[in-house]
């Protein structure tokens, strides 16, 4: 991949798709939730009144904490963004994740999350479209905007909790995985792991291309300044537009391999992010 192509244009955020997530080492800082308390409440981009509404969350709503700001409450969506509401309609609670207990419900709220996203994905590109340049950051924002949306709604319908989003995918990913008689050698999934079956490679947990899958994270991790499971995210969202909207197939090792040859220690989560657009661009 040539490396003057990071110089052509603005850094922006990539919208996070359909996220292949993992669990990851516990933190030092203990996980909060909130829980929303007015009967319909705005999740809005920004800790005010004045920005955008994303959605509209129902009393009862779980979400994890991720910090307080002039009186809202700031928490992590399904796109990956950080999102608000107003401390006097939401209050600190303890929660257990729980996923719902039928195998056929969790498949089809994982099927309905990538139509979600795919719908997003469409109007995205039909109210902004990505052949004009200007357009790249609006498109983002606002699939983003969209992929919370409609995921939210998915939701509320089957009446689970936002707040598994991640668990429910990794359950579901295992299910796959299990009815393939594909196990890994460890009791633990790694990222690298995921994202080799993703690619359709079925290796075991310490196998070489497992490893290198694990050190690209690593390294990328290190240069953007950001946790691998961000760098994960991005590049399947990648591979899903490369494969669903322009019909190329191009592996996820491939991608990783191409940041990590292209990218520069010192650089930052969006350079990443931008860097997985601009690929898309250079690949379609």
């Amino acid at each position: 991949m040539k490396k003057r192509i990071l110089l052509l244009v603005v850094v922006t955020v990539v919208v996070l798709g359909l996220v292949y997530s993992t669990t990851l080492a516990a933190e030092s800082i203990p996980t909060r939730f909130i829980e929303i308390t007015g009967d319909t409440v705005n999740i809005r981009t920004g800790p005010s009144t004045s920005t955008t509404i994303v959605a509209r969350a129902k009393k009862g709503d779980v979400f994890e904490l991720k910090g307080e700001t002039n009186g809202w409450y700031k928490f992590n969506m399904f796109s990956g963004e950080y999102r608000y509401v107003h401390k006097s309609l939401a209050k600190l609670t303890t929660y257990t994740i729980s996923l719902p207990s039928s195998d056929s419900i969790r498949q089809k709220i994982f099927n309905l999350i990538g139509e979600a996203e795919d719908r997003a994905m469409d109007e995205a590109d039909q109210k902004y479209p990505m052949n004009i340049p200007n357009n790249i950051d609006q498109n983002i924002d606002y699939e983003r905007l969209l992929i919370d949306k409609y995921k939210l709604t998915i939701f509320h319908e089957f009446k689970v909790q936002p707040v598994i989003y991640r668990e429910l995918i990794v359950e579901v990913i295992k299910e796959q995985q299990r009815k393939k008689e594909t196990k890994p050698t460890s009791g633990e999934y790694s990222i690298g792991y995921k994202l080799c079956v993703i690619d359709g490679d079925y290796e075991k947990e310490d196998s070489v291309k497992v490893r290198r899958y694990n050190y690209l994270l690593e390294s990328l991790a290190q240069r953007c300044s950001c946790e691998e499971i961000n760098i994960a995210d991005m590049s399947v969202v990648a591979q899903k537009i490369l494969r669903e909207k322009y019909g190329k197939e191009v592996k996820i090792i491939t991608l990783l391999e191409a940041a990590n040859e292209d990218l520069a220690y010192g650089c930052s989560k969006d350079d990443f992010a931008k860097y997985m657009m601009l690929v898309i661009q250079f690949l379609k």
